[in-house]
């Protein structure tokens, strides 16, 4: 029997936010082993904010501003009810606790 190994590398937010990514691949592949290897979960929200607003970046002028007047805060509790939502973080965690 010839073991076959398969690596890549991607953001891992189909696999967070996505449901039909997730069922896709457990169809095709139920044997798969997925392992996933995410960030410090503070490094993470501060990179992927300041990557958002970055005006060097690919953002029309519109998300940038909108981003920034939501502010840090309200964007990071927004992240974390996407990630309830999607099964990541437990519901009844208080959002204090992090």
């Amino acid at each position: 029997k010839t073991k076959t190994k398969v690596t890549f590398e991607a953001t891992p937010g189909y696999l967070l936010y996505s449901t039909f990514a997730r069922q896709s691949i457990l169809c095709t592949f139920p044997w798969v082993k997925i392992i996933t290897i995410l960030r410090h979960p503070i490094d993470r929200i501060y990179s992927e904010y300041n990557f958002l607003v970055d005006p060097r970046k690919p953002r029309t002028k519109k998300q940038r501003n909108y981003l920034l007047q939501l502010g840090f805060d309200r964007w990071v509790a927004q992240d974390l009810a996407a990630l309830r939502d999607a099964g990541v973080l437990q519901k009844k965690i208080p959002p204090h606790l992090f």
